[in-house]
């Protein structure tokens, strides 16, 4: 997790950009000023960025297309692959676990 916050950090000039798009990937508001995430409360889009089933299946839906050459199971095993890294990366939050 602290990996991808750095390259995030690294790649993104401005801070809120960083802030947001680390608050996507890995559930991390610990950059997010509250007055952004109060923002986002206050125009009903902070849901979003929730970690559900959604979150899950656009994992996969890039990993199938990623690796659409390689045999159907093959593929599949690391489509679970992918997710297992995402729920480890996302610390098992209790949505994603679920």
């Amino acid at each position: 997790k602290l990996w991808v916050k750095s390259k995030i950090v690294n790649l993104y000039w401005t801070w809120e950009n960083a802030a947001l798009l680390l608050w996507l990937l890995v559930w991390d508001k610990s950059l997010m000023s509250d007055r952004q995430y109060r923002q986002y409360i206050d125009s009903q889009t902070v849901h979003i960025a929730a970690i559900s089933g959604w979150n899950l299946i656009l994992v996969s839906a890039v990993l199938w297309f990623l690796l659409f050459w390689l045999p159907f199971y093959v593929r599949l095993f690391f489509i679970f692959l992918g997710i297992t890294f995402f729920t480890f990366v996302i610390w098992l939050d209790s949505s994603v676990f679920r």
